[in-house]
């Protein structure tokens, strides 16, 4: 037998919360006087869907889908379309894993259907978050607190690490410092990190391997006219859609120095003096650049205090 558990009205659709009354052995309705009758109780069922996966994303959301949830679904059409990769009536777990595929960078939403609305959290910061970093050549990656340049976290890798930083569920706001036998490179980001990062330079596909090694900025620098200047840093700037991680064309950057130089790359990464924003692969750099404070922009998207030092590759990516 079916579980009936409420009234409900015919004439005005109302739910009364408690039995109606009686009237010649007919139920009527205490708010327009129609007739009511017992609903049937439907157990509540969730499912969890996934909306997106931003590129920089996929590895971390992937693994989750196919070896925690064991979700069957056809990745190409996730990626493309998205896809529910969990349902159940149990709405603790429905949010715990909302939270971990959000956590990893995906876009996901909960489902309800026949029963309680879906929780609705705000977004929660994971904790640890974690930072990856891909086809990397023999390096060492320090994650470093922005205000003190402190080490939150550290390992010698090669090939590919990833790296938990405990947040206490507040945002991160640190650089990531990789040391490629004395060459370094520090990656800042345009705003503090809320959600876990998998780092991947746009013109490593020129070398396999990231970050690109110091003589393509040398050899990009002669193509600009100029080489490269002992003592003086050089900076690398990527604008990234937050959705999906895609690079962004047509941005164009600012810097706080007059004198300073931004030059752009066309589609192939290939340095286009007569460009003066992004092509396709969201990328600039500027050579020969004082040590010393600099500020950063990209269009209206917030902007970057950062320091340059001297025979360093600054990396500052901004994301919309």
């Amino acid at each position: 037998m079916p579980e009936l558990t409420a009234w409900k009205c015919s004439g005005c659709g109302a739910n009364v919360d408690e039995a109606p009354v009686a009237q010649a052995g007919v139920h009527h309705c205490r708010f327009c006087g129609a007739v009511v009758v017992a609903t049937q109780k439907v157990a509540a069922h969730y499912a969890v869907r996934v909306d997106s996966v931003p590129s920089n994303a996929i590895a971390l959301v992937l693994p989750m889908i196919v070896k925690e949830l064991h979700a069957r679904v056809d990745m190409k059409a996730l990626l493309k379309d998205g896809a529910v990769v969990w349902e159940g009536q149990d709405a603790k777990r429905a949010d715990e894993i909302l939270q971990r595929l959000l956590g990893a960078g995906a876009r996901a939403t909960v489902i309800s259907v026949g029963g309680p609305a879906a929780p609705v959290h705000a977004k929660k910061i994971p904790d640890p978050l974690v930072i990856g970093c891909g086809r990397l050549f023999e390096s060492r990656v320090e994650i470093r607190r922005s205000t003190d340049d402190a080490v939150l976290a550290a390992a010698d890798a090669e090939g590919k690490v990833e790296l938990s930083v405990p947040t206490g569920g507040a945002p991160l706001d640190a650089c990531v410092v990789i040391d490629v036998e004395g060459v370094i490179t520090r990656i800042r980001f345009n705003h503090p990190l809320r959600a876990s990062r998998a780092l991947q330079d746009p013109i490593s596909t020129l070398l396999g391997a990231y970050p690109p090694k110091l003589q393509l900025y040398e050899m990009m620098a002669v193509k600009a006219g100029t080489q490269r200047v002992k003592g003086k840093g050089m900076i690398s700037l990527r604008a990234l859609d937050g959705e999906s991680g895609a690079e962004v064309a047509g941005v164009r950057f600012t810097v706080d120095r007059a004198s300073t130089r931004i030059v752009y790359t066309n589609d192939d990464y290939r340095v286009a003096m007569d460009r003066d924003t992004t092509g396709s692969g969201g990328w600039a750099c500027i050579f020969n650049a004082e040590p010393g404070d600099i500020e950063l922009g990209a269009e209206d998207w917030p902007t970057v205090r950062a320091r340059v030092h001297a025979d360093e590759i600054l990396d500052v990516t901004f994301w919309k």
